[in-house]
């Protein structure tokens, strides 16, 4: 056998190993793109003709240019490529100019406006070849670089073996190409896959276009792949893994994710169903490292698992092996190893040189195995004396809402940072300053209006050092001679007094939400969902944001504190009449309602009915809609103590002051153990119906199967709550009876009414919910007039999100809107003291019916202003006990990191690593 023979055969035996292993499982689905499905079968058919085209010139090697696309034609045409034989550099599209140049490819494979072409440039090929070398491709920071990794196809089966392993990928999953093919991380996602029979979703979508979600939905996803900005970018769009109900598994590398939002994603798949697994990796390993087991994020969100398998891994620190729990260097070695670096031609003859892989990244080996990546050693730097962390302070501006990608100068720190309405450049100087320990005149600043970032979604500091040294221009705001003095914007900045009018809005925002919510630390990029606001915050919130905004849009509750502040999508308000938000009104008119019925001067019932419908939808709109579990109830239990701890205090009052209740009031279950007949007992029923009512919704909702089919149909859930509740009426319990029609369950349907209201986004759905309730409504009074009054208000409800109001009158709704609590628990004793009294002036305004009913509302409306004010100066103290400088974390954890970084300010030395590891 001739050498070039000889040659040949121990090229094509691994190659065809590698794409035979990938090709084998017959009639099960393997790719699909669009509504197109394909099988293994029929792929292997197109990896043959694919060969084909590839050894067209002759069965010589080649050196092939390759710009992968998440399309089959161009999978197929890689695994064509592969098995023949050639040495296929993946390149990622619109990149590769570079490459040709110093690499002179023999062939070129790409996507064109006619379709997917393979092109060759020359019969045979120019190249010296290595028999082992099989794949090129750049590493996450280097698509420009001439540095290419050389891999071998025994790196690539040997680390799809590992990660198949790893990951426990079965025959029934389902991924999705969320990253790029050119990246070895996205290239990984479509081997591991096919290596085991499952099928692969092919898409260039990114994860916020609601139609990969629809796509992923009908294929029924069961894997994502993710790096540390996609978890930005679902954030951003309102999206979690758990609305996809095939959903099992998040994987996340392409950087170290920061602890703190790998513990609340892990959360979250705890929560929903699925689980996040962190792992490690780099392109010099072929793809995967080390990955972390299953529910550890959520244990040790800071770790990211033991080796996986064929690779080892060991830490070393001045030039000795790391001691267990020491910070050391990675080095890596195994099959997964790279054959080496390539930075020209001459480069592709050369056989393994690499052995012992050191990575340049500092971890800690924790007793159990796992590994703590730490960071980048080149990404601690010295400034004046003072060893800083990249990466952490990055993590740290963060946290303060400053988006920023942070490099070093000779002399000074180099922050890039991300534009926003409210940016005030001197602010943000001196956050970095301070959070660095450095002096201002440390900091230079740009501002850009987005951070540069590598095809794998990392950060790209190559990018960001380069807009330093001024080689690259994209559209930056300089920022190096902001005053220090007056915070205002650099004079050369386009900003200046739109600027500070968008500060004092933002200020304004934020103290509206720390005053009307009680939480001191409202970040810029909350909600007011996100905050748990719900019912009984919503009115005042609502009415004094028009103060401040103009016309807020109807979603308002959903935007970030930051796009509220930017004015974006808010008018000026105008004219004498306003568009109030429908259940802000019907509060009001209900509690008057109720109010004047209650003293006799009006007989005109339904009012705590239509209350509940109203809860019902503030439910859905606010508490409901929580991203996770976790999240849902601690923002119901937050809404229920608003509810119960006044209700149980004034209870207490009333009964040591006057005897009015009994021990069933005390725990809201008088429907259960009181009295058979109507009387003041019974005079909180929508107290205990709306608190039993609320927690067992909330209880069908934790359950994670309901709770991953209501965050991918909602309306189906809440409509399922209605009939049921319905059923429940006109079946099996008698819930006409007037002895318990104001019980819990005798008016869920009310409250599942207005639940499923605030989700109508359909013609067909307003149709179906006010259908359902009329139909609930026949024969459950014997009071005709009292059940076209509950008829009205719904209907209103259901069918207009605003009502036009004299403007004059928003402030006196809104207070009694926002009051109506208090109102409502309170205007009974207040009706028995004023009838009881013997003191002139209060017996002749207990009376007069009037008198009753005005010292009902009054009454009401200041205690609630009392606790309002009660509110705002404790959180006004809150505020000035941190002085401005550290807001008060929302988070236990958080709470003990901003501790720490406030003693390291006050003990700082003159050397010290700025990070709290």
């Amino acid at each position: 056998m001739s050498a070039e023979m000889i040659e040949e055969a121990s090229t094509v035996a691994p190659a065809e190993r590698f794409v035979s292993g990938l090709t084998r499982h017959g009639h099960r689905p393997a790719l699909r793109e669009g509504n197109r499905t394909i099988t293994y079968d029929a792929m292997t058919q197109l990896v043959d003709r694919a060969t084909e085209q590839w050894t067209a010139m002759g069965p010589s090697r080649r050196l092939v240019h390759f710009e992968p696309v998440a399309t089959m034609d161009a999978v197929t045409s890689w695994l064509g490529a592969a098995r023949a034989g050639h040495v296929v550099a993946l390149i990622p599209p619109g990149r590769g100019a570079g490459f040709r140049h110093r690499y002179d490819p023999d062939s070129i494979a790409g996507r064109t406006r006619s379709g997917w072409q393979v092109e060759h440039l020359r019969r045979r090929s120019r190249h010296e070849l290595h028999p082992d070398l099989g794949l090129l491709m750049t590493t996450s920071g280097s698509t420009s670089s001439p540095r290419l990794v050389r891999l071998s196809f025994d790196n690539l089966m040997a680390n799809t073996e590992g990660i198949v392993d790893a990951l426990g990928i079965r025959a029934e999953d389902v991924a999705v190409t969320t990253l790029p093919l050119s990246y070895c991380y996205g290239l990984s996602v479509l081997h591991t896959h096919l290596a085991v029979g499952a099928s692969v979703v092919l898409t260039a979508r990114s994860v916020t276009d609601s139609a990969l979600w629809q796509q992923m939905s009908r294929a029924g996803v069961t894997t994502l792949s993710a790096v540390p900005h996609t978890f930005d970018l679902l954030t951003a769009a309102g999206r979690s893994p758990g609305q996809l109900l095939a959903m099992r598994q998040v994987t996340q590398a392409g950087g170290r994710l920061d602890p703190a939002v790998a513990r609340e994603w892990g959360n979250r798949g705890h929560d929903e169903g699925w689980d996040l697994r962190l792992m490690y990796g780099q392109t010099e390993a072929t793809a995967r490292i080390s990955v972390s087991a299953p529910h550890e994020a959520v244990r040790h969100p800071d770790r990211v698992g033991r080796p996986i398998a064929h690779t080892q891994v060991e830490l070393r620190t001045e030039g000795r092996v790391a001691l267990p729990g020491e910070v050391g260097e990675i080095h890596v070695s195994g099959r997964g190893v790279m054959l080496g670096h390539a930075l020209s031609k001459a480069d592709l003859a050369l056989g393994a040189a690499v052995s012992d892989l050191a990575t340049g990244d500092l971890a800690r080996r924790h007793p159990d195995g796992t590994l703590e990546i730490l960071g980048r050693g080149s990404d601690f730097v010295k400034i004046a004396g003072l060893r800083i962390d990249l990466a952490w302070l990055e993590g740290s501006l963060a946290r303060r809402g400053v988006t920023a990608l942070v490099t070093a100068g000779t002399h000074d720190l180099h922050a890039l940072v991300e534009d926003r309405p409210t940016l005030d450049v001197g602010e943000t100087r001196r956050a970095i300053a301070e959070v660095a320990g450095l002096p201002p005149h440390r900091i230079r600043v740009l501002v850009a209006p987005a951070l540069p970032r590598t095809d794998s979604g990392k950060p790209d500091r190559v990018t960001a050092r380069a807009l330093f040294d001024g080689s690259q221009s994209p559209p930056v705001h300089h920022a190096d001679v902001a005053s220090e003095g007056s915070g205002r914007t650099d004079r050369h900045s386009p900003r200046s007094r739109a600027d500070a009018s968008a500060s004092r809005r933002l200020k304004a925002v934020t103290e509206i939400y720390a005053a009307c919510l009680g939480v001191a630390d409202v970040r810029p990029d909350a909600s007011f969902v996100a905050l748990h606001g719900d019912s009984l915050s919503y009115v005042e919130v609502s009415v004094r944001l028009e103060q401040v905004l103009g016309q807020v849009p109807k979603d308002w509750q959903r935007l970030s504190v930051s796009e509220l502040a930017s004015g974006r999508r808010t008018r000026r308000a105008s004219g004498r009449i306003a568009q109030v938000d429908t259940t802000i009104v019907l509060r009001a008119v209900a509690i008057v309602l109720i109010v004047l019925e209650h003293a006799d001067v009006i007989k005109i019932l339904g009012g705590a009915h239509i209350l509940l419908a109203v809860a019902g939808f503030n439910f859905g709109r606010f508490l409901a809609a929580q991203p996770s579990r976790r999240d849902r109830a601690t923002a119901v239990f937050h809404s229920l103590a608003r509810l119960v701890i006044p209700t149980v205090a004034w209870v207490t009052l009333a009964t040591v002051v006057m005897d009015r209740y009994a021990w069933p009031n005390f725990v809201l279950l008088n429907w259960v153990f009181g009295p058979d007949v109507w009387g003041i007992r019974s005079s909180l029923w929508f107290i205990e119906a709306l608190f039993w009512i609320t927690l067992a919704v909330l209880g069908l909702l934790s359950i994670p199967a309901v709770h991953r089919l209501y965050t991918r149909s909602p309306m189906r859930i809440s409509l399922a709550v209605v009939v049921v509740a319905l059923a429940l009426r006109w079946g099996p319990l008698d819930l006409t009876d007037p002895t318990v029609h104001e019980s819990a369950p005798a008016v869920l349907w009310l409250f599942a009414i207005g639940w499923a209201a605030a989700l109508v986004r359909r013609r067909w759905e307003l149709l179906l919910v006010a259908g359902l309730f009329l139909a609930g409504m026949v024969g459950y009074f014997a009071d005709r007039h009292r059940e076209l009054v509950i008829i009205a208000g719904v209907l209103v409800l259901v069918s207009l999100p605003a009502l036009a109001l004299p403007r004059r009158l928003v402030a006196p709704a809104s207070a009694l809107a926002g009051a109506s609590l208090y109102i409502y628990i309170t205007h009974f004793e207040v009706f028995a003291f004023l009838e009881s009294s013997a003191v002139t002036p209060w017996s002749e305004l207990g009376e007069s019916a009037w008198g009753r009913a005005a010292a009902g509302l009054t009454f009401g409306l200041a205690l609630w202003v009392v606790r309002r004010q009660i509110t705002r100066a404790r959180i006004g103290a809150v505020r000035r006990h941190l002085n401005g400088h550290w807001p008060v974390p929302s988070s236990p954890s958080a709470r003990r990191a901003a501790a720490s970084l406030a003693q390291m300010d006050r003990d700082r030395p003159d050397e010290r690593v700025r990070s709290p590891r």
